[in-house]
This record gives structure tokens, sequence and C-alpha cells, in this order.
């Protein structure tokens, strides 16, 4: 915390003073203090008050400076996210239990002169503009203090904003980050003479590992009785982020009354002056404002040379600093093209590798967990410690840990003894309601793995690394170098990629990556690839799927160069601007929480729609349209509503080759989940000799049986209209997954981000673009044969 010199707590009994509340309340109290400067229970701050009048405190950085972590800090799990009212760029809003305040945790910016959609809403919740966040006419709305976070690492950068903010007529008080690396460089900034010469309370704290947070909640605590305004810079009411209720409420505490020794006010202080006190009253004149119109250069220059007054003014201890650092090395090998590129691909490989062995061995327990009628087993894979490219493992066959009912067998057995076994009420519940939970449960291992493997490369500072390489390419469709991580994450699965892209700034660049996703083949198409690859093209199974990767980055690349100027329209291509932090070894706690608030974010918001959208797939099923069944039999599928939707698809699908009631009854169930497609594909030949091992053949491992094979070349033949035609179908099918809806969740995800509107025109057209191809390739290559 800054000096008691340079930062004078008033002495018990010896201040009186009025703090004007704003939203036209006036809170009038004394404010004794104890020894330590931190506020007393009969403080100003009155905490009973503050739970009824919310008071609001915004958080502002540059990004990477630390901001996001101290605010978790500060809020801990009672913190929620919102969009910006108009948008579709988010903001963190906690509470802190301790001082019973709201805080705000704006998006990250160099500059409040906005350059996108998301540096605008940091700029709009500081000046409180009418709809935002923080408008002052709301009952919980106006901005009580705004806390900037510092670089030390980077001070003169961090000042510009620090000035911009100083200038908006709003109450500031100043966090220093990353002094813990500075003071390593040998660049360590002296926390009580910054604090004299910016004006304002000053601390420093280190948000990975606690330290200073204390600190940081009194200097807060403090600010709120006894704002401070920054000093050197004149208020401008043209200058970006301006508030105009926080200049009327500075301008009206100016009648609160001071009783001090006058002693106090002349003491001399290590920065220099006699009138050093930021919240003295001898140092208590607000900012001049600025009349009339300011031209940017004009105040620009201004900043600069307050800049650089600020600077001189700071007595930094001169060390022998080493020509490079230790992340200064490590980048020389990381940032290169050739062996970055090789290291992060390692990486990928890695995560890979961990979200097919250890997450896949939780998948499928915790979906049975809840719908399977018989009990389920948790299993552990022989290959589970196989070394990746080798033979080298534990041998030996799978190991059955244990065996347990399961939540469907204690459902079935209240309403067996209730007398209400097998009738629609247990369908419900066990075939669609149970299903559904358990098929949302099954994907928290993937994501978990995902998302802790995302937040490592965030804490340690590698994920800026990642974006500085791959920027060039992902330039060429309008993005920049963010989205290369969660894209290359899309080939294990779509729904990490979605929920990682959340933490990509630009709001615009974010809705057009989520729109781009589905066109990332995932893992679960690629058993219908070698299923109808063994079947067409045996010979050739291996350059057929590997085409289906290539065509899968060839369709993102040409959907980006379609939407670049639908999402892009109008925006400049600035050059990508990072800050490569110091690496720093991750912290496992905030590992864990940044895992599992992502999980169970995604559970909450894309759960709700999969849970509905399998009931409702539940009750087409047993909805019988032909035949003698009852609705919530088991019925074969061309007797169901279900079969009668994949009929009346069919003859949409006859333009592409493959317009049969078999195949597009399998797309449709692919819509839900690709893992289904081919168990539901075996499932609508009922009157044919397909076994259970068949089906379990093709949905696990995309094998196909004799059976099916016979089966399904049959159906493509007779759908294209010749044996020669049936491989060309069979590929323009093929095309068709790709391309069309991965699946139900990656839909809820999509809503999540995107709202209904843009989700189900993003479903559209990936649906047009997926038939157009389909019946062009169909069209076109039955020329040849």
């Amino acid at each position: 915390m800054s000096c008691p010199k340079c930062n004078p707590q008033p002495k018990s009994g010896n201040v009186k003073f009025t703090a004007i509340k704003r939203k036209s309340r006036a809170m009038q109290t004394t404010a004794p203090t104890n020894v330590e400067g931190r506020l007393s229970e009969t403080s100003v701050l009155n905490r009973e008050r503050l739970l009824h009048d919310t008071t609001n405190v915004v958080l502002v950085g540059n990004p990477n400076v630390g901001k996001s972590s101290l605010f978790n800090d500060l809020t801990g799990l009672h913190q929620s996210v919102i969009n910006a009212p108009g948008t579709t760029v988010e903001i963190f809003s906690g509470f802190n239990r301790n001082l019973g305040i709201r805080l705000i945790d704006t998006p990250g910016t160099y500059s409040l002169i906005p350059n996108s959609p998301d540096e605008a809403v940091a700029v709009e919740t500081l000046a409180g503009v009418p709809g935002s966040l923080t408008d002052a006419g709301l009952q919980d709305g106006g901005v009580d203090l705004v806390v900037v976070i510092l670089d030390a690492t980077a001070l003169s950068r961090s000042l510009y904003l620090l000035a911009q903010v100083g200038q908006t007529g709003l109450p500031v008080a100043v966090v220093l980050s990353m002094q813990d690396v500075a003071e390593k460089r040998g660049e360590a900034i002296d926390v009580d003479q910054l604090s004299c010469l910016l004006g304002v309370p000053v601390t420093s704290a280190n948000a990975r590992t606690g330290q200073g947070l204390d600190a940081v909640e009194r200097m807060i605590e403090n600010s709120l009785a006894n704002p401070s305004y920054l000093a050197g810079l004149p208020w401008d009411k043209t200058a970006p982020g301006f508030n105009q209720a926080g200049y009327a409420l500075a301008q009206a505490s100016q009648t609160a009354v001071f009783e001090a020794e006058s002693a106090e006010n002349e003491t001399t202080h290590p920065c220099g002056g006699t009138n050093c006190q930021p919240n003295s009253p001898s140092n208590r004149t607000l900012p001049t404002l600025v009349e009339g119109e300011v031209d940017e250069a004009d105040r620009a220059a201004m900043i600069f040379d307050w800049i650089e007054k600020i600077e001189t003014g700071i007595q930094e201890e001169k060390i022998e600093v080493p020509a490079l650092s230790a992340s200064d090395k490590v980048d020389r090998i990381l940032l290169n093209p050739l062996a970055g590129t090789f290291v992060f691909m390692l990486a990928m490989y890695l995560v890979f590798w961990l979200a097919n062995t250890f997450a896949a061995v939780f998948q499928d327990p915790l979906e049975r967990l809840f719908d399977a009628v018989g009990g389920w087993d948790f299993t552990v894979p022989a290959n589970l410690l196989k070394i990746p490219f080798t033979d080298i493992g534990i041998p030996g066959q799978d190991v059955v840990l244990f065996h347990a009912p399961s939540l469907a067998d204690g459902l079935v057995a209240v309403l067996t003894a209730l007398g209400w076994e097998g009738g629609i009420l247990q369908g419900i519940l066990v075939d669609g309601l149970l299903t559904g939970v358990g098929v949302v449960v099954s994907f928290s291992p993937l994501m978990i793995v995902m998302f802790a493997a995302i937040a490592v490369m965030e804490d340690s500072g590698y994920m800026a690394r990642v974006a500085f390489l791959g920027d060039r390419l992902m330039r060429t469709i309008g993005l920049d170098g963010r989205v290369i991580m969660p894209f290359i994450v899309g080939f294990g699965c779509n729904l990490p990629t979605l929920a990682a892209l959340r933490t990509v700034p630009d709001s615009r660049a974010r809705m057009m990556a989520v729109v781009l996703t589905p066109y990332i083949t995932c893992s679960a198409r690629l058993i219908v690839y070698l299923f109808i690859a063994q079947v067409f093209f045996a010979e050739h199974a291996t350059e057929v799927v590997w085409l289906m990767y290539f065509l899968s980055i060839v369709m993102v690349i040409l959907g980006g160069l379609a939407l670049r100027p639908i999402f892009m329209k109008g925006q400049k291509g600035a050059p990508l601007l990072l800050v490569l932090p110091a690496y720093q070894a991750p912290r496992a706690w905030v590992l864990a929480r940044s895992a599992a608030s992502r999980t169970w974010a995604f559970l909450k918001g894309a759960g709700k729609v999969i849970v509905l959208m399998t009931v409702v797939i539940w009750a087409l099923m047993v909805t019988p349209v032909a035949g003698e069944g009852r609705f919530g039999d088991s019925l074969p599928a061309n007797e169901s509503a279900y079969g009668v939707v994949a009929s009346a698809m069919a003859p949409v699908f006859v333009p592409a080759g493959f317009g049969d009631w078999h195949l597009t009854g399998s797309l449709v169930t692919g819509f839900v989940a690709k893992e289904t497609m081919l168990g539901a594909l075996a499932a609508t030949y009922t009157n044919a000799d397909v076994t259970e091992s068949d089906v379990e053949a093709a949905e696990g491992s995309g094998e196909a049986t004799p059976t099916m094979r016979e089966l399904v070349q049959t159906t493509f033949e007779k759908s294209a209209g010749s044996a020669g035609a049936a491989p060309v179908a069979a590929f323009a099918f093929l095309l068709f997954v790709l391309t069309y809806t991965p699946c139900l969740a990656t839909v809820a995800e999509q809503k999540r981000q995107l709202g209904w509107r843009r989700t189900l025109a993003a479903v559209g057209g990936q649906l047009a673009v997926a038939w157009v191809l389909a019946v062009t390739v169909f069209q076109i290559g039955k020329l040849f044969v």
C-alpha cells in the first residue's frame, strides 16, 4: 500500500466529511479508522447500506496484465457472465462479500479510443451511457470507483490508459501488477513514489499467488470513502469515456467539510513536495475542466508529456540487467516458424491423446450411469498407458473395476413399485430425459481436459505465442492468430472450440469463428468416414479419410473468405497487437476453477437444448404411424413418426444421390449426435438379418460387417440409380456429413453465444451449403461413370 505520508489516513475523531452517494442519495457519517488505515465497522462504508445501494467498482487494464485474475480472486465464485446490452460482448460481474460491492471486469484494452466492439463496451461502461451496465439512471448503475491495473513491466503503455481514465471525471485507484517480474529484471517500481506522483492510491498485488489482495481491498474501501482523482491532467468532456454523472458527483463533493491538523498538511514527503498527499485537504482540489473541443492529437500529446513527467519522477533502483531474460531465450525457439510450429503440434497431440485416453475412460461410464438399464461398468482399457506410436504398454485386457446400478435402474425400480413400469412415463423419463442428461454429462470429461489444457497455455503465457505463430495464416480469412488454438482443438471436438472462442476479445471475429467451427471435422464424424470408405473405397480408405480432413480445412478457408465481408465489414485490417508475458508456472487452483466453471457453464447452457431435443427424438421414434403398435412401444423405424420424417426428407436428397429413407433417417439422428448415425442406420434395417454385433461394430469403430456392407451398397445403388454411380453418391454423402451441423450440442453452444436468430441462420446456411455441395458432386461425378 502507498506510504502513510504520501497517502495519509484520517486519524480517528479528527476528520468529519460528507460522502455523497450517487443516484441522488446522500450518506453522511463520521469515519473513524484504525491505526492500519482500514476503515472500522462504523466507517463511511456502512455495509448494510451498501447491500441496498449498489456500489460499482470497474476494473480497467490492458490485456494480459492480470486484471481478470484479480477480479476472480476478489469475487471468488460470486460472479456471472453477461452480455453488454445490445451486443454480444461479454462482461464479468461479481460480488465482493468483504466490502459488499459489485466489481465489473471490462474487456482488456490498450486505449479508450475504441477499435472494436469490445473496446467500445469498455468505454461505454466507464461513461455510464444510457442502456449500459453502469447507466446512472439505473438503480444499480453508476461508477463509484475505477481500479486501473498497471503492468510494472510495461509502465508507459499502462500509463497511457490510466491517463485516459483520469480524464473521465471518475475517482481512480491503481493496482500495480507483474511487480515480481519487474524485480527480476531489475526494473522494480517504487509504489509509494508512484502514488505521490499520480495523486491517487497505489498498491501492488500478485493475483497469481494472492499476495497483496488484502491491501487491494483496503485501498478500494478507503478510496470509496475518500475519492482521489488523477493529478496533472485536466478533465475533458470530449474525451472518450467521460462520465457526466461522475463529474457532477465530484463537483458536489467539494461541499465536504474537513477538519485536520495544520501540521499534517505541511509534511515533507519522499517525492520532494509539501503537498503530495492524494487524500489530504491540501490536495483535494479537483482537476480543471477543459472547455470546448479538444483535438485528438493535442490530447495525445498532452498525455505523452504527462507520462514522461511521471516516468522521470520515479526513482528506480538500477540493477545490472542480463542481456536476455529466460522468457526471451525460450521465445527464440517457440517463436521460430519451424521449431515453434513443431512444439505447438506436439502440444496439440498431447492434448488429443489426453482427450482420447483419460477423458474417454470416463465418458461412457458417465453416460451409462444415467441411462443404462441393467447397470453399468467402470472399465479401464488395456491401451490406456500405451506409449503413442509404439506397442509399448501394460499388457493384458480391459479391466472392469466395478459394476453398479444406474439411475435408470433406480427409476425403473420406483416405477415398478408404484405399478407404473413399462408405460409412457417410463419411456419419457428413462429413454428421453435420462438419456439426454447422460449425453450432456458424458461431454464433461472431454470438456474438462480441453479447458484445463487451454487454461495451462493461458496461465503459462504460451497462448500468446500460439496466437503469434498462427496470425499470418488466420489473417487470410479475416481472423487473427488468437483463434488458431481453438480451431485445432476442434478436430477433436467442436464443443471445446466453441467454448474456447468465448475468450476471443473481438466480438465480430468471435461470431465469425463460431459460425465457421462446424466445418472443422471432429472425431465423431471419423467413424462415418471409415464406414463408408470401407464399403465403397476399401483399397483407398486411408486416402479418402485424409481427403475429408483436407476438405475440412478448405471449407474453413472458403467459409472465412465468404463471411469476411459480412462480419468484418468496415473493420480495418489492423495488425495484431500482442503482449508476450513472461513465462510462469500455471497455478493448480486457477486451472481447476477455470476448467470447472467453463464446463459448468456449458452443461447449464447447452444441456437444456440437448435434453429437450433428445426427448423429441424419442417421441418421434415411439409414435406409431403404421402397424398395430401403440405410443410408447418399441416400434420398427419404418412404422414410427421418425420413419415418416425420414421418408418425407428423402426426396430432397434425390438430386444428391442418397434420397433413401434409411440414409436420411441416419442424417436426422446425426443432427443430434454423429456418434449415433451408424447405429441408427443399422436400426432401420429391421427386416434384414442385422445382428447386435453388426450395430456395435458400426457404432464403435466404423467397421462394416459383411451384412451391413451388402445392405448399404444396395441402398446406395438404388438411390443413385446404378451400381456405377453408387460410389459417387457415397462420396456426396460424406461431403454432406462433413459440412452439415455436427451435433445438437454445437447448436446449443452456438445459441448460447449468438442467440437464436443468428444460430438458426448459421444452421440454415450450413444445411444449404452441404446440400449444394453434395448435389454438385453427384451430378458432375455421375457424368464420368
